[in-house]
């Protein structure tokens, strides 16, 4: 799915400060709740590390029998695509949920999609001309533990319906989760594989229609131009990692706020969730984390460099 800047933008842009400003909701992320286990709501409702998504195959460790193959990902910039995390309740109002109008202009939808808890509080601004992000968006209720993600969703106004679709928080792949946050950021330990987007034309190969596990799909215009890339493991659902001796002096790189990342990298990887539609490696992130990395995007791009494609041997 295409994110947030065209193939036409030559160069990253730093994200606007309005990008990054809180949202009212986020008041509710401070929440202490009791925790009576290690899945990812119950984790994400006491303290934000990891996401209401981010569970299963993102937690698995990397095998060591694994083969590694570099990516070659000389991406030209280094961005982030923001991830909302919402916490809801069973107090929250019933709020319709619509079908986008379309990309460029989601408001305005008049295909019903479903009903769903939602603090009245929480606006996301539509998409508009050379401004199209992703938003990928998943709930956690702390009453029922249930979480549910959607993407490309769009409500200005306060107490008004959602426009979104339902197909996993990450449309390329039909992927949910794999956001990094603040809070795991602040605590230096990253305890799960980490989503990424690669610009498919220039790195995915449309080899196998596309795509592979735990990718549930590629996107709809996946083809042998789209998909311009010509390392065949490397697809959507790809996962890459850096090699186990990997090191920041290695790496050259020296934000600190990226130690961490490099660790999740060696132990868990990264899964590519998305076309980031021009040369530009998009980093998954909630906006805490994304204000934390934003003065390493050039410590990015040599870890990004460094990446390797992880499969597993016949």
């Amino acid at each position: 799915m295409l994110t947030a800047n065209s193939a036409r933008v030559r160069q990253p842009r730093l994200l606007p400060s309005s990008d990054l400003a809180p949202l009212p909701s986020e008041q509710r992320f401070d929440r202490q709740l009791a925790v009576k286990d290690r899945s990812a709501p119950e984790v994400f409702l006491k303290n934000g590390t990891i996401s209401p998504a981010t569970d299963g195959f993102w937690r698995q460790p990397i095998p060591a029998s694994v083969r590694y193959e570099s990516a070659k990902l000389n991406a030209a910039g280094a961005l982030f695509d923001l991830n909302y995390n919402v916490i809801t309740s069973n107090s929250d109002p019933l709020t319709d949920v619509y079908v986008p109008a379309s990309w460029q202009q989601r408001v305005g939808g008049t295909q019903w999609l479903d009903r769903v808890r939602f603090p009245i509080d929480f606006v996301l601004a539509d998409a508009g001309r050379n401004n199209t992000p992703n938003n990928p968006l998943c709930t956690v209720n702390k009453d029922t533990k249930q979480s549910q993600c959607f993407n490309s969703v769009a409500r200005p106004q306060a107490g008004t319906p959602i426009f979104a679709y339902r197909s996993g928080s990450h449309g390329g792949s039909g992927l949910s989760g794999g956001d990094i946050t603040g809070a795991a950021l602040r605590r230096q330990r990253i305890e799960h594989a980490i989503g990424i987007l690669v610009w498919a034309r220039k790195f995915l190969s449309s080899h196998n229609r596309g795509f592979t596990a735990p990718a549930v799909r590629a996107d709809k215009y996946a083809n042998a131009k789209t998909y311009g890339g010509n390392n065949h493991n490397l697809v959507m659902g790809s996962r890459l990692a850096l090699k186990p001796d990997a090191t920041p002096q290695k790496l050259g790189v020296s934000c600190p706020h990226l130690f961490p990342v490099i660790q999740a990298l060696k132990r868990y990887g990264a899964y590519v969730v998305d076309d980031s539609a021009w040369d530009v490696v998009y980093l998954s992130t909630d906006r805490a984390a994304a204000k934390m990395l934003q003065p390493c995007r050039n410590d990015l791009l040599k870890i990004y460099r460094a990446l390797q494609v992880v499969t597993v041997p016949d």
